[in-house]
């Protein structure tokens, strides 16, 4: 079979151009998604508030689940909270938390990401209890270059009242094995935590 006609001809030949369009297009969508880098950042589902090196800190963890290597790694936190102005106009404000570190040649195991909570801190003004009754998040993103594709992988986790543990402190994530020879990361305890009777220096 073929066209025997002039709108024959000009049919078949939009029909051969739409469908090679659509597997080219298909084609192209299917790659990009694939291709995408995916990040597997866990991070732990609660965050503590205790005292480190002998100062109140807010404290969380993360980790790469992948079995490579996140290189160049940098963390952001940041506090949304809703205030109100002088003017007595309600807004959405954002503060940069400053941690004790930020950056991490490669994150391969995992991290324990501390914000002192020192006169600087936004959050040293606020009780447990202002902070119960406060509309605020904290806001966790984790961003480096993944070495196996070589682009840039990023995660976020938010934090809110609820998730916040006081005078807890994290399980050790760390134990050797029957040998004593090997040392050992179990990351199925990353979120865990157990309470301390000390009270942090804190509001």
């Amino acid at each position: 079979m073929y066209p025997q006609t002039l709108y024959g001809h000009i049919l078949v030949t939009l029909e051969a151009m739409i469908g090679l369009l659509g597997v080219g297009m298909f084609a192209a969508l299917a790659f990009a998604r694939i291709s995408l880098p995916r990040s597997r950042v866990v991070f732990s589902n609660t965050a503590v508030i205790n005292n480190f090196e002998g100062q109140p800190a807010l404290m969380f963890r993360t980790a790469n689940e992948r079995n490579n290597r996140i290189i160049g790694a940098e963390v952001e936190l940041s506090l949304f909270i809703q205030e109100t102005t002088k003017e007595g106009q309600s807004m959405r404000r954002i503060y940069d938390l400053s941690l004790a570190r930020n950056h991490t040649p490669m994150l391969a195991l995992t991290w324990l990401v501390i914000h002192p909570i020192d006169e600087k801190s936004p959050l040293s003004k606020m009780s447990q209890k202002d902070l119960s009754k406060a509309d605020f998040a904290l806001v966790a993103t984790v961003k480096g270059l993944d070495e196996t594709v070589s682009q840039t992988i990023h995660s976020n986790h938010t934090y809110t009242f609820e998730d916040i543990r006081w005078n807890h402190r994290f399980v050790d994530l760390y134990h050797k094995n029957e040998s004593g020879m090997k040392v050992l990361i179990d990351q199925t305890l990353i979120h865990d935590t157990i309470e301390e009777a000390r009270q942090p220096n804190f509001n």
